[in-house]
């Protein structure tokens, strides 16, 4: 048995008095009702990662009454964790996650049953771990994991909420939604390199704003109300509150028929992942060879632009991929750091490995740099 089930006694569909009371908030919307929080009871939700999106995840997966919430982690928690992982405390230091977040969880709202697997994940396993729960959701930070993870879903036809958090951004989808786009229409290849994230620092808060964005989608689906973000990228920067939504299709990159193998190599340069707008003024005063894309809308570069630099919106990267030179390190442009985050990770597993972005964007550089240069 992979999950451990720490509650086994489960109770019938029907809410109880004390539901109908913890939950009034819920069953007073009429798009909820008494109906819709039995809905949430019935459904099962498997949450891999109990990490910082994790932790976020759970609790108001918990709080709302999912009846059966099963988390996979096979970490433990460490002092590190503490800052952004808020439902650990100083206790808990050397505990196994999952099951420290189950019996927590379980003190906010007994009426919810956890089944907790501390173990890792593989292509061995996957299949059996996910095949008991209606939706998965993926809080890993793990490249290799996540299509791993989409691949199992495609195979059981289950709906995956993924979402991913670096620094400041970050960015939240819903794959394989009703025979919906994967997560390998958006980034179609396995990378056989990636670039190490681990050091580049985390804002406490912004898991707990991505996580709840999760969490919003699983109820939804659960719920069958308001729009699922399905074939659609959210994106958020909490520095500036610049949220962008793009849309993608279904490609033929979700025609998965078999597990394969998800492995990766980190890269090792000297390149920054990011650079400010006076770091990029200095440069380009320099003899430093580098190329500047601006990837925001036409009508945006007609306001304003950086001179020297080329112009493909977001849109049209696929389409004009060819022009963008993987040997010559690339600054990525656009309104405010949102969208240029966006494109160097989809570029990335592409191949591409000197791509920088320029903090805060071209909003920057005209704040920083060309003060004459028109804002918008």
């Amino acid at each position: 048995m992979l999950f451990l089930n720490l509650h086994k006694k489960l109770r019938d569909m029907s809410l109880s008095k004390t539901e109908l009371s913890r939950y009034s908030k819920h069953i007073k919307l009429s798009e909820i009702g008494i109906k819709g929080q039995e809905k949430l009871k019935a459904s099962k939700v498997l949450v891999i990662g109990a990490g910082d999106l994790g932790c976020q995840v759970l609790q108001y997966l918990t709080a709302s009454g999912v009846g059966i919430i099963g988390i996979l982690d096979c970490d433990t928690i460490e002092q590190s964790n503490l800052q952004s992982q808020i439902l650990f405390t100083q206790a808990d230091i050397d505990k196994t996650k999952a099951k420290t977040a189950a019996l927590k969880l379980k003190e906010k709202n007994p009426n919810v049953n956890f089944r907790v697997a501390n173990t890792n994940l593989s292509k061995d396993n996957i299949l059996n771990l996910i095949n008991e729960f209606d939706i998965i959701v993926d809080c890993t930070i793990n490249l290799p994991n996540r299509y791993l993870i989409n691949d199992a879903c495609i195979l059981k036809n289950k709906p995956l909420v993924y979402a991913e958090i670096q620094q400041f951004n970050g960015q939240v989808s819903v794959f394989n939604y009703e025979n919906g786009p994967s997560y390998r229409c958006l980034y179609s290849e396995t990378p056989s390199t990636i670039s190490n994230c681990a050091n580049t620092g985390l804002l406490c808060v912004l898991p707990g704003i991505v996580g709840t964005l999760q969490a919003n989608e699983v109820i939804k689906i659960i719920l069958g109300i308001g729009e699922i973000l399905s074939g659609k990228l959210l994106s958020l920067n909490a520095l500036n509150y610049e949220f962008s939504i793009i849309k993608f299709d279904k490609t033929e990159a979700s025609n998965i028929t078999t597990l394969g193998d998800y492995k990766c190599e980190t890269i090792q340069h000297n390149l920054p992942k990011s650079i400010t707008a006076n770091q990029l003024a200095e440069i380009l005063q320099s003899d430093t060879k580098i190329n500047i894309l601006d990837v925001r809308e036409y009508f945006e570069w007609d306001i304003c632009h950086i001179e020297g630099a080329t112009n493909i919106p977001m849109n049209l990267i696929d389409e004009c991929v060819d022009e963008i030179s993987k040997e010559i390190p690339t600054v990525i442009v656009c309104h405010h750091g949102v969208r240029s985050m966006n494109v160097i990770h989809y570029l990335e597993v592409k191949g591409y490995t000197k791509l920088i972005n320029l903090e805060g964007g071209i909003h920057a550089w005209a704040t920083l740099v060309d003060t004459k240069m028109d804002t918008y």
